[in-house]
């Protein structure tokens, strides 16, 4: 049986985007045969888990996390895997741990999900700016393989790499939901995530909702307060206040308990600024969604419209400006709930299960690489 072990900085279960991707991919390989061995990070003094790194919170625990491969080097002597992921790997890591396993004989893949611009302090801003520079422009290259999970970087990777394009994918599609009927005919939308990073707006949205105030409606943030929404866009506060319980802003909760609120609604509504940053990567909170039988609203962004149908299993939203968002939220404010109930039902609640990934991620062709 071949033994395969996943390196990178998620948080076993569930605890972020990063923990879902790499379970998901695991899942698309255990389903061929192979054994998964996962270790990330932990936050906190302890783990219950085996095998996971301390998440760092100093800068000398930052530079031993950005250049020192000692600890996962230690982790796959001990574990003997035929096969090492490595995940969003720091560069000069990835390049010591890419050493060792073409040394002995281990295949080693990235999985490749991000291409983020430095933030922070000057300081960190060189330092990880140098990092991001690396890994994407040099170190990548030295993999066996790719695991991508956008158009974007397969196509900057394919000519010169063996790469595999994988979105997140889920077994969400099994789950048995619980039908609620919304009897107050309130149109229910939802945003879980964690806006920041130059990815999600949510100020173009309350723009757009409250032009459209007086419909029926309530929009459910989860994944952040209004507290620190209101703390970087002040402006806000006022147009909040009229729309009063419209706008509920849920902040963080434990992500089971997000999936079941949002398979508790009519539409996620999300919209992306299509940059470099939001090119590379690909809306786990889209797969989800879909898998949870709730159709989306939002914009062309990364490689989505490859699997979004308009009027389908989504609305579109055709340009990122104020007036293209109202447009199609009154779209879906003037749906009755027959339609609306209908378009839900319709949906492929298996489009992003592991099952459809299987020869997207042949085990024969990973280890041909």
């Amino acid at each position: 049986m071949i033994k395969a072990l996943y390196l990178g900085g998620f948080e076993l279960p569930d605890k972020n985007a990063a923990a879902h991707r790499v379970k998901g991919v695991g899942k698309i390989l255990s389903l061929q045969g192979v054994s998964v061995f996962y270790s990330g990070i932990y936050r906190g003094d302890t783990s219950n888990l085996d095998n996971q790194i301390k998440y760092p919170s100093s800068i000398s625990e930052w530079f031993k996390y950005l250049f020192s491969s000692r600890q996962w080097i230690k982790i796959i002597e001990e574990t003997n895997p035929s096969l090492v992921i490595l995940y969003n790997f720091p560069a000069i890591s990835s390049k010591k741990i890419i050493k060792y396993c073409k040394k002995n004989n281990i295949k080693i893949l990235g999985d490749i999900t991000e291409w983020y611009t430095a933030e922070g302090n000057i300081i960190f801003r060189c330092i990880k700016g140098f990092d991001i520079w690396m890994r994407m422009r040099v170190i990548n290259y030295r993999y066996d393989g790719l695991i991508t999970i956008s158009k974007y970087l397969t196509d900057f990777y394919s000519e010169k790499i063996k790469t595999f394009e994988i979105p997140p994918v889920n077994s969400l599609g099994n789950k048995i939901l619980k039908n609620s009927v919304n009897e107050e005919q309130c149109l229910k939308l939802v945003y879980s995530g964690s806006p920041g990073k130059s990815k999600d707006y949510l100020r173009i949205i309350i723009d757009s909702l409250y032009d459209l105030r007086e419909n029926k409606f309530v929009y459910t943030i989860i994944g952040q307060t209004k507290e620190s929404f209101l703390e970087f866009n002040p402006e806000y506060n006022l147009p909040l206040s009229e729309l009063g319980e419209k706008v509920i802003f849920l902040g963080r909760i434990e992500h089971q308990q997000a999936l079941d609120f949002i398979s508790n609604n009519d539409f996620s509504l999300f919209v992306r600024e299509n940059n470099r940053t939001v090119k590379a990567g690909f809306p786990t909170k889209l797969t989800e969604a879909i898998s949870l039988g709730i159709p989306v609203i939002t914009n062309p962004h990364s490689n989505v419209s490859d699997f979004l149908i308009d009027g389908v299993n989504s609305i579109v939203i055709k340009s990122l400006t104020k007036e293209g968002v109202t447009d199609a939220l009154r779209r879906v404010m003037k749906m009755d709930r027959s339609e609306i109930e209908n378009m839900k039902n319709s949906i492929d609640r298996n489009q992003f299960c592991p099952e459809n990934y299987l020869e997207k991620l042949s085990v024969e062709e990973v280890i041909k690489c």
